[in-house]
């Protein structure tokens, strides 16, 4: 379904509660603070998590899987994994140790890393809206590495075109008409990932810190500010092709007959955006 030569994503959509139009890219100055911001065209993306009863968004291995897709999708927008998160290149780097077992033809069609291989698809420019993910799993497996199950949709993420207007981000990869189921719009991914001990000779480098003892990773900001991969090393990716969509259908804000509509729709001014769910903590001063 969905574009990515990486990964099928499923689709997002507009909530109330939403801020005014934003600023567009061009107004936002390059920040010389030292931390981690949105590249530009990406400035203007929100992320919103939701889960099951029982899993907390904002700690240890949840707090990762939310890293790295967010990583995974800016990366992608950009053309750019140096615009991903800080870490993701680490954390998903293909010659680690603790991939070498797991190396597999996913892998390889970049739905592990998104694929830089194109300086100017259509999909490129300054996007606007948001990207809904719903967490319907997360869980240690017995040889000590954890899986988890996530809903994908970015059916609400739009791109200034050429005519002033704004559609959806990549009118390329979808034919938007009666042949397109709507339920569709909903996917299904997996991932699997596992913490790399200290001083290992892939990984000199870092942080010591345990991310399962670090704060909780929430706030009023779009992205975090520094490294939050920590150790964390993703093993595996499996795209939504090879996975059911069902279990997705109804875990999105909207019916799949809205979501459809959105995804069609045509707009004068950028989506409102809605606060991020649960976001990432503010900068420390000092």
């Amino acid at each position: 379904m969905m574009r990515k030569s990486a990964a099928l994503i499923l689709l997002a959509t507009l909530i109330a509660g939403c801020s005014p139009h934003p600023p567009s890219p061009d107004e936002r100055q390059p920040s010389n603070d030292g931390l981690y911001h949105l590249p530009k065209d990406t400035a203007n993306v929100r992320f919103v998590w939701s889960a099951e009863p029982g899993i907390d968004l904002t700690t240890g291995p949840a707090a990762l899987v939310r890293a790295y897709r967010e990583s995974y999708e800016i990366a992608f927008l950009n053309q750019d994994l140096h615009a991903a998160y800080p870490g993701f290149e680490r954390a998903t780097d293909p010659k680690a140790p603790a991939r070498l077992e797991v190396q597999n033809s996913y892998d390889r069609a970049g739905f592990f890393r998104p694929i830089i291989n194109n300086p100017n698809p259509d999909y490129m420019g300054y996007h606007y809206g948001t990207i809904y993910f719903h967490m319907l799993s997360l869980r240690q497996l017995d040889d000590g590495s954890w899986e988890s199950r996530y809903c994908e949709g970015d059916y609400s993420l739009f791109k200034r075109q050429a005519d002033g207007k704004y559609r959806y981000y990549d009118q390329s990869i979808w034919k938007l008409d009666d042949n397109f189921l709507p339920e569709k719009t909903s996917e299904l991914r997996q991932i699997r990932f596992d913490w790399e001990p200290n001083n290992t000779p892939s990984n000199p480098a870092a942080p010591s810190a345990d991310l399962e003892k670090q704060p909780p990773q929430s706030g009023p900001l779009p992205a975090p500010t520094r490294d939050v991969f920590d150790r964390w090393r993703i093993i595996r990716v499996e795209p939504s092709m090879a996975l059911s969509w069902k279990p997705c259908y109804d875990k999105m804000p909207d019916s799949p007959e809205k979501r459809m509509q959105i995804l069609k729709s045509v707009l004068d001014a950028p989506p409102p955006l809605p606060a991020p769910v649960p976001g990432w903590p503010a900068a420390q001063k000092g």
